[in-house]
Parts: C-alpha cells; sequence; structure tokens
C-alpha cells in the first residue's frame, strides 16, 4: 500500500492563510462574465476588475472566474489568466482562484508557467481549480475529443504538479511527451498552491476524492439532498483513499467549495428583482447544456430530477443550494450549506448591474460574512 502524502484541510486546519480568520465556513463570490444588456464584451471585462477589488475591500474570502469560451452574449472569461493577473495586481487580501482551468484546452506546460506567475503577481494568494469542462462545443473548437477531456486532465494536473515541484521535468504519457525542461516560475506557494478539482456528476466527487485535490461542487440544477449525498461522496472517498492515486508531490487536500447562483441586496423582493430573469435563464442553459454532455460523453447519469428548476425562480431558491435574499436571506441559506458540511460557500453573483453587483458584493462582506465567522468548528 502507498504511503498517503500529506494532507491540508479540515483535519490539520492548515489552509488557512496567517492572516485569515478562524471561520468555519466562509464566503466567496464568482464570476462568468455574464454581459448582460449593455453588450460590450470589453467594458464587462473591466468591470469584473473592478468588482473583484470591491470584494477584496469588503472582507470577502475568495474571488474565482470561470473559463466560458465562445459563449457571447452571455459570457466573455475565456482569458480567465489574463483578467486574473489584472484581478491580482488590484487587490491586496483576497484569495484569487479560477473556476476553472479547463486544461484539455491549453498545453500544461504553459498553464503551469501562467498561474505560477499569476501566484507570483498575487503574493501567493492564488488556488487553482482544474476541470475537463463541461461543454461540447468548447472541447470540439478546440479540436479535443469530447471523451478525451477528463483523462486529458488528469495527465495535465500530472505535469502541472510536476513543473511546479521539481527543478527540471521530463514527461512520457498518452497525450504529452516532454524533453526535460525547467519550469519558471514557481508559486509562491510551496510546494503547490491548493488544488481542486470541478466536479459535476456523483462519480466526479468521489474522482476528487480519490485524488486527494479539493472540490470544486456546485448547487446550479440540483437538489438539497443531492448536494448533500455528493459531499459524503467526496469525503467518504478522500477517507478511503490509500495514496495511490494521488498525483506524485501533491499535498492532498480535505476541502469543499461549493458555488451557489445567488443575489443579496436590501431584501428579497429587491434581489429577485435584479437578477431573477438572469438566473431562471443561467439554469434553463446549465440544464440543456449537462443533458449535451452526457450524450457526448455516453455518461449513465441523468438530469430528469434537475429539469424541475427550468423556468422556475422558487425552485430554485428554495429547492437547490442557492443564496437569494436580504442578507439575513443568505445567512439562512449559508446555515443550510454550512449543515452539509462545506467549508466555502461561492456566491455566482452575475446578472445584475455593474452597480447592483458591487452593492451586492458590499453586503455579503460586511453583514453575511461576519455572522458566519461566529459559528462554530464543526470538528
Amino acid at each position: 500500500m502507498a504511503a498517503r502524502p500529506p494532507v491540508r484541510g479540515r483535519a490539520a486546519r492548515a489552509d488557512r492563510r496567517p492572516d485569515e480568520g478562524g471561520a468555519p465556513v466562509k464566503l466567496g463570490v464568482a464570476t462568468q462574465g455574464f454581459v448582460g444588456g449593455h453588450g460590450d464584451p470589453a467594458r464587462r471585462i473591466r468591470e469584473i476588475v473592478a468588482e473583484a477589488a470591491v470584494a477584496d475591500e469588503a472582507g470577502l474570502h475568495s474571488f474565482s472566474i470561470s473559463e466560458q469560451h465562445f459563449k457571447f452574449p452571455t459570457n466573455v472569461t475565456g482569458p480567465i489568466d489574463v483578467i486574473m493577473a489584472a484581478i491580482a495586481r488590484e487587490t491586496s487580501r483576497i484569495v484569487i482562484r479560477p473556476g476553472v482551468v479547463i486544461t484539455p484546452l491549453h498545453h500544461p506546460l504553459n498553464v503551469a508557467e501562467r498561474w505560477a506567475a499569476i501566484d507570483v503577481l498575487a503574493d501567493g494568494r492564488m488556488e487553482f481549480g482544474i476541470g475537463r469542462g463541461n461543454t461540447p462545443l468548447t472541447a470540439e473548437a478546440f479540436g479535443v475529443p469530447v471523451p478525451e477531456t477528463e483523462p486529458r486532465t488528469l495527465e495535465d494536473l500530472d505535469v502541472i504538479l510536476r513543473a511546479w515541484t521539481r527543478p527540471v521535468l521530463s514527461y512520457d504519457g498518452r497525450f504529452h511527451t516532454i524533453a526535460p525542461v525547467a519550469v519558471v516560475p514557481k508559486p509562491v506557494n510551496r510546494p503547490h498552491p491548493m488544488i481542486y478539482w470541478a466536479a459535476t456528476s456523483p462519480g466526479s466527487h468521489a474522482t476528487a476524492g480519490r485524488l486527494g485535490l479539493g472540490l470544486l461542487t456546485g448547487g446550479n440544477g440540483i437538489h438539497w439532498d443531492q448536494a448533500e449525498r455528493r459531499v459524503a461522496r467526496y469525503r467518504e472517498a478522500f477517507e478511503a483513499a490509500t495514496g495511490a492515486d494521488t498525483p506524485p508531490g501533491l499535498v492532498r487536500l480535505d476541502r469543499v467549495a461549493i458555488l451557489v447562483n445567488g443575489h443579496c441586496a436590501e431584501s428579497m423582493a429587491e434581489a429577485r428583482r435584479q437578477a431573477g430573469d438572469y438566473v431562471v435563464g443561467y439554469v434553463n442553459r446549465t440544464v440543456e447544456m449537462y443533458e449535451q454532455m452526457v450524450r457526448k460523453t455516453g455518461s449513465s447519469v441523468s438530469f430528469d430530477r434537475a429539469r424541475v428548476f427550468k423556468d422556475d425562480l422558487d425552485m430554485i431558491i428554495n429547492e437547490s443550494p442557492s443564496m437569494f435574499g436580504s442578507p439575513a436571506d443568505c445567512v439562512a441559506a449559508a446555515r443550510r450549506m454550512y449543515d452539509l458540511g462545506v467549508d466555502e460557500v461561492d456566491v455566482l453573483f452575475d446578472g445584475a448591474t455593474h452597480e447592483q453587483h458591487l452593492e451586492c458584493l458590499r453586503l455579503l462582506g460586511k453583514e453575511v460574512a461576519p455572522v458566519l465567522a461566529e459559528w462554530p468548528e464543526r470538528r
């Protein structure tokens, strides 16, 4: 039996930077760069950087951006490394995280170089999220066969870890053959930044645990009981893992972050008015996209239960993990996620105006996060 690599996370509580508080569940935010009514991608990118700065000032734990290609007018965050580099220099405390890098679309050495440089620019505040992607259109546009996306992601992770942790690396894999090279810069975080695996299906939650990676899960299009089972499946796989499947050089991370739809305003009615139409449209698109991915990959995962959320904001708010309404409403939703056993809640705040986003971020940071910080440690 292989020796287990060291662990960061719930048991050792080594997942905190020295300047962080001891909140048992942290509150972050995320964006996919929804353009909105003005239809100006350049303007939206500048707004994202400004929103990250306000999230930093408000005291939120993390700011994430997902890699989204070819979805205009809904998203403009394809070049997330460029946007994150700008955010790194405009912020000073907040954790920045790609949510996630779709590594099959890139060469892993390039990914390693770019995100190490972002960690340098952020003075060690970068955490890394990796995933296969969930849109067949994107993989096919980049010339990547959809069935290859998961094995490519696993191999990419292996290469990236070696690039970050070894003075010189060489590699002979299924998809990459690399002669000896020295990759610089190295990340500030040593031996490497925290690494999370994006999971949407029950099986991919188990994969994250088996590999010893942190988990990026989501509440979009699923019910509360499904979220509970998926978190439990990850924890069980993490605890059962022998280390045999852990990539060489990885420090295992026992940590769950959940991405949820949400918007914070002065009241539930105002939150619904500002962002409700966007969220309904986003959920509709997501359900359709996952169904396409299942057909392309031949997966047996069923999204039948997700269809009840289509065109129904009440169902989305009440029956799926989400965070809508006044600060008090958001605290109540966060408590349900705390009870699921998650370590971080990331609110996907797209869909309102830039000014409404800024107010949402201030309310989350100033009125919601401090309440979460007072809750007791689970263990």
